[in-house]
């Protein structure tokens, strides 16, 4: 055992790795799924020997099983949006996962560290107050902007999780920095899993409906979300969507290759290639042009810090990788891209024309609701609204920017306040990179680059990756 722990950060990476695998494999329900999350974190807790670090590694495993308990609700009914693509209407899902009930069982140790006052010196920050302000602003929207308050507060409820984890994470950030490689480490486990199961889809055609799977069945988001002959299903890994995938992989895929620089081993080089193999599957658009240039710029600084003698090549092997990208390029990437400057919004797979009908709709809700916004979840009804044979017929979905979502739905204070959370992470990572030096530095660069490739995603696409920013950023904040 403590041979294990000597070498904890590869036993926690493969424990998981192996777990993850196993809950996905044997299918098991919801319930166990529970149980079985709640032991594993039990036994790192018990191997680790600290169970707030233990609470850590779980709840960030915890967000690649999205999973659970879930409430559909109808928002409209079968014929008025587009009966070949929904022909039972419009509905939006809500879902009580292991995110929430970790949260709970955090909010029991935060109200215990409270009362012993082991937090006691922790300092207020700007990032603190703002992220309380944005979910406090969540509840203002749903009882003040939404016609349906019941559904909105529903969202607001569920959002309060990652609130509660920000809170842990940031009462524990001094265990978090000291504690970096082994939840690096983690991250790479869970990337590992994700190109797994993503290949395993791919090869079969199709989910594998799995009990982790959020999309179970082709048809809502497999055949339907590829206009490209080549292929027949976008692997979508364990998450909702493909671009979900692209846009989690552009997140994590920078800080595994940090970490394989760091600590030498080829483990992490060969997770980070296999993560661009699925990126190319998943035909996202939005995470290929957030991903190039932060990796080109994350290479700039291996040359920087003289690290470049790590990932030397023979010509032969540059020969052989060039046509390979090149090769992708033109199978995957290049159809896609002359595609996206399509700006006829009739067609889904335009995605540059859906974008200008979303945006110019959204403005239109902006106007006529600037401060409260029309509140979480309510974007598409709201829109449909306004204009009934507008876009939201064809192509019900939240318009794809997430930064203009949260001026729709939350105000525009709502949608500032979510920037300037933003920005302030960056500026904070950016300062904690220039003050360190050598494979530290490169550790912070990973972390930077995904951060800003996530935030390019979100001009793109309406997925809200502030979690797992937010929680990341702890690992450079001191308590």
């Amino acid at each position: 055992m403590e041979k294990l722990r000597t070498n904890s950060t590869e036993t926690v990476f493969w424990a998981t790795f192996v777990f993850l695998l196993l809950v996905w494999l044997l299918n098991i329900s919801q319930y166990l799924v529970v149980a079985s999350f709640i032991l594993y974190v039990g036994i790192l807790s018990l191997f680790l020997k600290n169970i707030n670090l233990g609470l850590i590694l779980g709840c960030i495993t915890a967000f690649c099983i999205q999973t659970g308990k879930t409430f559909s609700f109808l928002l409209l009914g079968p014929g008025a949006v587009s009966p070949e693509r929904f022909p039972e209407g419009y509905s939006i899902t809500a879902t009580v996962s292991i995110n929430q009930i970790i949260s709970l069982i955090l909010v029991g140790i935060i109200i215990n560290g409270i009362i012993s006052k082991k937090y006691s010196n922790t300092k207020i920050l700007l990032l603190d107050l703002l992220v309380l302000g944005l979910f406090f602003g969540l509840w203002i929207s749903a009882l003040f902007g939404s016609n349906m308050p019941e559904i909105s507060a529903i969202y607001a409820t569920l959002a309060m999780s990652t609130l509660i984890k920000y809170i842990f994470f940031r009462l524990n950030s001094n265990l978090i920095s000291k504690n970096k490689k082994l939840i690096l480490g983690l991250v790479g486990a869970i990337l590992l899993f994700e190109g797994t199961v993503s290949l395993v889809q791919t090869m079969h055609g199709s989910p594998l409906a799995k009990s982790i799977e959020s999309q179970k069945y082709i048809e809502i988001f497999g055949q339907d979300a590829t206009d490209e002959t080549n292929f027949v299903f976008r692997p979508l890994g364990t998450f909702i969507h493909a671009n979900y995938l692209g846009a989690f992989i552009v997140f994590t895929a920078p800080i595994v290759l940090a970490l394989g620089i760091w600590k030498k081993r080829s483990t992490y080089f060969i997770i980070f290639l296999l993560s661009l193999i699925i990126l190319g599957l998943t035909l996202s658009r939005s995470a290929w042009v957030a991903l190039l240039p932060q990796f080109f710029l994350f290479y700039s600084q291996l040359i920087k810090t003289r690290l470049k003698t790590m990932l030397e090549m023979s010509m032969s092997t540059k020969i052989i990788i060039s046509l390979i990208v090149i090769s992708l390029f033109f199978v995957l990437i290049f159809p896609r891209l002359i595609k996206s400057l399509d700006i006829d919004s009739s067609d889904i797979n335009n995605g540059l024309g859906i974008r200008i009908a979303q945006i110019e709709n959204a403005i239109q809700l902006i106007s006529l609701h600037p401060l409260f916004g029309v509140g979480s979840g309510m974007n598409v009804i709201e829109g449909y609204n306004i204009e009934p044979d507008g876009v939201m017929w064809s192509f019900p979905s939240s318009v794809h920017n997430i930064y203009i979502l949260y001026i729709v739905e939350n105000g525009i204070f709502g949608g500032m306040i979510y920037i300037l959370i933003l920005t302030n992470i960056i500026y904070n990572l950016k300062k904690s990179t220039d003050l360190k030096v050598g494979r530290e530095k490169i550790i912070t660069k990973g972390l930077l680059f995904g951060t800003v490739s996530v935030i390019i995603i979100g001009l793109f696409q309406p997925y809200n990756f502030l979690e797992p920013v937010l929680l990341f950023s702890t690992m450079y904040i001191k308590s």
